[in-house]
């Protein structure tokens, strides 16, 4: 930070970065969970309004069924995450948890949200439009309804259709952790970029962990409160290595 910031301005920082970290750690949940869900939920819903107002599937309504779905995914991806908010929160309000910020983290979190963004639209516009267009080919009016006739083996194929695209996400999601674990920020981790260290741990827990939110708080708190009194032992032996080094040359 620069020694010229007003209060408020190095306060807004530390608020931008909390921001920050829980947008990508909730976007990246959200992707995840709904790239497990997206070989029936992009197949049946996208686009709506390419479909019929009246069509059904399987006597469910389509509009219904979408909503319903993407809400349920954002609630258990806010469960999943529900460690990463608490951390953010704490160390908001203890701001001595965090020493420095990368504008790497920054660059890269960015271009992680950018490249699922794009992805989704390009997805979304093109390849749902003719995929849908061929689905449709298997309707059918009954009782003046529209109902959707499936077989077997077009669901197969779908399905692993779009598991292979929408995997892209889920790459990209690798490529941006690795990118953090990387040696660079691993060196002097505790010194420099101990929240790096601390933010995939519970990105990780989120993922492991039932969304149980007490759950997932006791034992994060507990793992955080390790690693924290670990780090502080190995700044102490750093120190205590650096004075018999200062005895020595003296």
């Amino acid at each position: 930070m620069k020694r010229n910031m007003t209060i408020f301005q190095i306060i807004s920082k530390e608020a931008w970065w909390r921001i920050f970290y829980s947008l990508v750690a909730i976007c990246s949940c959200t992707f995840f969970n709904l790239w497990k869900i997206s070989s029936w939920v992009l197949l049946i819903c996208l686009p709506i309004t390419q479909l019929e107002s009246k069509a059904q599937f399987i006597f469910t309504d389509i509009s219904e069924a979408f909503g319903s779905a993407c809400f349920l995914a954002f609630i258990v991806s806010l469960q999943f995450c529900a460690p990463i908010l608490f951390y953010q929160g704490m160390s908001f309000f203890n701001p001595g948890l965090f020493k420095h910020e990368s504008r790497k983290i920054f660059i890269v979190g960015v271009l992680f949200i950018g490249c699922n963004l794009i992805f989704n639209f390009n997805f979304l516009n093109f390849w749902v439009t003719y995929l849908l267009t061929f689905f449709l080919q298997f309707q059918f009016n009954a009782f003046g309804v529209p109902l959707l006739s499936f077989q077997a083996k077009i669901i197969s194929y779908l399905q692993f259709l779009f598991n292979w695209c929408c995997g892209f996400q889920f790459l990209l999601l690798l490529g941006f952790s690795s990118f953090l674990i990387s040696p660079i920020f691993l060196k002097n981790i505790w010194l420099h970029k101990k929240h790096v260290f601390y933010f995939l741990t519970c990105l990780f827990i989120s993922f492991v962990l039932p969304p149980d939110g007490m759950l997932q708080f006791f034992l994060t708190t507990q793992i955080l409160v390790f690693f924290d009194l670990l780090g502080f032992l190995l700044f102490l032996r750093i120190l205590y290595q650096e004075k018999l080094q200062t005895r020595t040359f003296s």
